[in-house]
């Protein structure tokens, strides 16, 4: 009965681990996209907001490693979460991009410091 138990527990926190455990490869080149505003009561603004946003990805997407891009796009995401009250989802979308910055540029103090004011 006892090894039966401890499989069984050993596979549900095997399971909850695959669950929480985040892949930074996949935060590489897939960014969490913006959400349509409710309120767009300044259609200039938003339109600005989605500029940055799609410059930065697609500088993310030629190269992966530019940080200073992710670093803006993190400060879209954190502007945003303000702006629309959509904390949970915009602050795990800058919580992503600043560890992925946190764990490929652990050498660079500017990244590095960047990272951790915006955390």
């Amino acid at each position: 009965m006892k090894p039966i138990a401890a499989l069984f527990s050993l596979s549900i926190f095997v399971g909850i681990l695959a669950c929480h455990q985040t892949k930074p490869e996949s935060i590489a080149t897939n960014f969490p996209p913006l959400l349509t505003r409710k309120d767009t009561s300044n259609p200039m603004e938003w339109r600005a907001v989605q500029q940055l946003y799609t410059k930065s990805s697609a500088a993310l997407k030629r190269d992966s490693l530019d940080h200073m891009s992710r670093l803006k796009l993190t400060e879209v995401y954190i502007n945003e979460a303000r702006i629309t009250g959509e904390q949970m989802y915009y602050n795990n979308a800058a919580m992503e991009m600043l560890n992925y910055i946190l764990q490929k540029s652990p050498t660079n103090k500017d990244h590095t410091y960047l990272a951790l004011n915006y955390k």
